[in-house]
């Protein structure tokens, strides 16, 4: 019995000492290599081959401790692969042995993030372009705009409804959702113009022609209006469209903000007086109530005002959300995701409110007459893997009945170095009539703008 206790005894120390042996330096070539993967996202693949020793002859690779991330596993060659289907950062051994015997032991840790949401794209905006604008039976102006546009959720939890026949589906007020994230989002819009800037370019030629006005326009030029507006967003549903690349969502929107008026010197029109044509300029002093004994010239001023053009309104908008897009680099041969390229979705909005810029307060207006329809659109069109031109549309209408209308009076414009004030000038302070607005136009992100030119 004792002699069988020894020969176990010894047999046991041998396996001990060839296992210490095998891995203990001195015996074989050993190494211990620290290795920070590149990270995942969930439910993309994931495919990264670990690094091959130089002599290699048969797959040795195995986890001697701890897991990789949920979804992913590591093949006997050493390629980890698989989908990832939980956001964690886990720190796992793996030890490769290669045909010499020799042992290496790698730690590596592999970190997998949330897909990212479709709609991170609207969280900033910063946009410059041209827009066409102008009021009914108005001649229309061609301005440069710079556009901020910011938004985030709103993380706070709704109460749940109560339990009953009526509301057994229903779940939280601000539910969250896998792919849109918190339903309510807060945002705000800035908007400055320029004065009227002309450019006549073939759409496709846009940021060429942007980078180039750009470079010689001046601050105090495009710094001439301001534009701002404040809202809260609220998903009400959506739906899936083909083939999963895009998610369209209907929203309830209301905002408030203003429009700075018009610098009453940016505005003055100017226009020569028909010498002999006693009748018209007769009609002109009747219409406006100005002398214009003895003057050439006819100047209309607009009023000077003490507040902002406010606005507020209540509507719909439909929302198109396209899929994330991966932002790939090879590196020896394995292809690994740096980040994901996120659009500003597509928009359509109807809404009703109040519009100062285009119907005036007038307390003796009826209350309907007051209200302005609006209705606008948004497009972003990616021409090419970094160049995206947004285009947008709005029109604002109103209910007011169409006053009688009067034969215009044409008059000839003066010329662009006409002086003004001048004694030859008769000055009309007028108000602008209620009057229906459209604005058309095209924009590029100020990035890209800022990239062609540096």
């Amino acid at each position: 019995m004792k002699s069988l206790v020894k020969r176990f005894t010894l047999v046991l120390v041998v396996m001990v000492s060839i296992y210490f042996i095998s891995v203990l330096p001195g015996s074989h070539l050993y190494a211990q290599e620290v290795i920070e993967l590149p990270q995942g996202y969930v439910s993309v693949a994931y495919f990264y081959q670990l690094k091959k020793p130089e002599c290699f002859s048969s797959p040795k690779w195995r986890i001697i401790k701890g897991k990789p991330p949920k979804g992913i596993k590591v093949s006997p060659s050493g390629l980890l692969y698989g989908t990832p289907k939980k956001d964690s950062e886990k720190e796992f051994h793996i030890k490769v042995s290669d045909c010499k015997g020799n042992i290496k032991k790698i730690i590596a840790s592999l970190k997998i993030n949330k897909y990212p949401y479709w709609n991170e794209g609207e969280k900033f905006r910063a946009s410059i372009g041209f827009e066409q604008s102008g009021a009914s039976s108005a001649s229309s102006q061609q301005k440069v705009f710079l556009e901020l546009y910011f938004s985030g959720p709103i993380p706070i939890e709704g109460k749940k409804l109560k339990k009953g026949k009526t509301f057994k589906r229903c779940k939280k007020f601000n539910r969250w959702h896998p792919q849109l994230g918190r339903p309510l989002t807060v945002w705000g819009n800035i908007k400055m113009t320029s004065l009227p800037q002309q450019i006549n370019e073939p759409l496709v030629k846009a940021p060429v022609a942007f980078t180039e006005m750009i470079k010689s326009l001046n601050i105090n030029e495009i710094a001439r209006g301001i534009e701002f507006l404040l809202g809260v967003d609220m998903r009400l549903f959506r739906m899936h469209g083909r083939w999963g690349k895009k998610i369209y969502s209907l929203n309830f929107v209301a905002a408030y903000g203003g429009a700075t008026p018009t610098n009453p010197k940016d505005s003055i029109q100017k226009y020569v007086l028909p010498k002999d044509d006693f009748e018209t300029i007769s009609k002109l002093e009747d219409k406006y109530d100005v002398d214009l004994t003895g003057k050439e010239y006819i100047a209309f001023v607009s009023p000077d005002r003490r507040k902002f053009y406010h606005q507020y309104f209540l509507g719909l908008r439909i929302k198109g959300y396209s899929k994330p897009e991966p932002i790939v680099r090879m590196e020896n041969g394995n292809r690994i995701i740096e980040d994901f390229w996120t659009q500003f979705p597509s928009i359509f909005e109807v809404s009703l409110g109040r519009n100062e810029f285009i119907v005036s307060n007038d307390s003796g207006k009826d209350k309907k007459n007051l209200l302005v329809l609006r209705v606008g659109g948004f497009y972003p069109l990616k021409i090419s893997k970094i160049v995206t031109l947004y285009l947008f549309g709005t029109a604002m209408l109103h209910f007011n009945k169409q006053p009688k209308a009067l034969a215009p009076i044409i008059l000839e414009p003066a010329t662009q170095d006409t002086l003004f004030p001048h004694a030859n000038f008769g000055q009309v302070v007028f108000s602008r009539d209620d009057r229906e607005y459209y604005r058309i136009g095209v924009g590029i992100e100020l990035s890209e703008i800022l990239n062609m030119i540096f």
